[in-house]
């Protein structure tokens, strides 16, 4: 493998393979505060397709089935989404090891100087700068059901 390949595969991976995407999933429930209940319950009021009940449900109930009610979206910072974001995550830096390549030390300074990716000298690690985003946005059709669930008990 070239280590273009290499590292297009590996941008690739970081900001678009949902693998990646989930990555970030468990973080959306740890960094959960309540200005982010106050804003559900905004963005539910404007958003279509809701069950129309779930305004008889106590707000931290709602947290709860959206923070088991969504789905994680690549996008790009300077991209607008359709729907209820619950949070985003910026991918920034992507770091890459290249020493699988196992390029000797003159080629790796040539391709220090003439490819994208900042590696240090001295160091096998490219860094590659990148607008992505992994945002977790809520899924209209499960949180419905969890709606539909809590009438039933």
């Amino acid at each position: 493998m070239n280590i273009r390949h290499l590292l297009t595969d590996v941008v690739s991976y970081e900001t678009s393979h949902i693998d990646a995407g989930n990555n970030y999933a468990f973080m959306v429930a740890e960094s959960w505060v309540e200005s982010n209940t106050d804003s559900l319950v905004k963005a539910l009021q404007d958003c279509d397709g809701i069950d129309s009940r779930w305004k008889d449900i106590d707000p931290d109930i709602l947290a709860d089935y959206a923070l088991d009610s969504f789905n994680m979206e690549s996008g790009h910072i300077f991209s607008s989404h359709s729907g209820i974001v619950l949070e985003s995550f910026s991918v920034g830096e992507i770091e890459i090891d290249l020493e699988s390549l196992g390029i000797d030390e003159l080629t790796m300074d040539y391709i220090r100087e003439s490819c994208d990716a900042y590696i240090r000298d001295g160091s096998t690690l490219a860094y590659i700068s990148t607008d992505a985003v992994w945002l977790a946005v809520l899924d209209i059709e499960m949180f419905n059901l969890h709606i539909a669930h809590h009438f039933e008990k």
